[in-house]
């Protein structure tokens, strides 16, 4: 956040590139078990371990559609099927959709957003060959 606030500082901007978040915060967490600030028990039960698990189970189904192809796939059918002019309402529509159901931040964004790239490099040249028709 100081990076942010003060982005002129070259020393700032060097600190905040090399520090890894995760591992500041198990420091700290670490760092208040030992001063014993709370409970163990308490803070350990009032972790929202189902929401974790959610994400992170998220996140591995998405990475590992992606290792497959079915984003690529996805895109392409998408982008041969859909007019190009509907392209961002059904995306924004599959979004809403899929936004009922599940977490928007932990499994609707990770799975449309590697969409994005190849859906916009399918209708790019569908719109390419639509113009060089014209």
């Amino acid at each position: 956040m100081l990076s942010l606030l003060l982005p002129g500082n070259a020393l700032l901007g060097a600190v905040c590139g090399k520090i890894d978040v995760g591992l500041v915060a198990v420091c700290f967490a670490v760092a208040a078990l030992l001063m014993n600030l709370a409970p163990q028990k308490e803070v350990i039960a009032r972790v929202p371990w189902n929401t974790i698990l959610m994400i992170a189970g998220a996140g591995i189904l998405i990475a590992v559609a992606v290792k497959a192809g079915t984003i690529d796939a996805l895109s392409t059918w998408i982008g041969s099927n859909v007019p190009v002019a509907m392209v961002p309402l059904a995306f924004s529509l599959v979004g809403a959709f899929m936004s009922f159901f599940s977490s928007t931040t932990g499994v609707v964004a990770p799975a449309l957003f590697p969409l994005i790239p190849s859906l916009a490099a399918s209708t790019e040249e569908y719109v390419e060959a639509v113009t060089a028709e014209l």
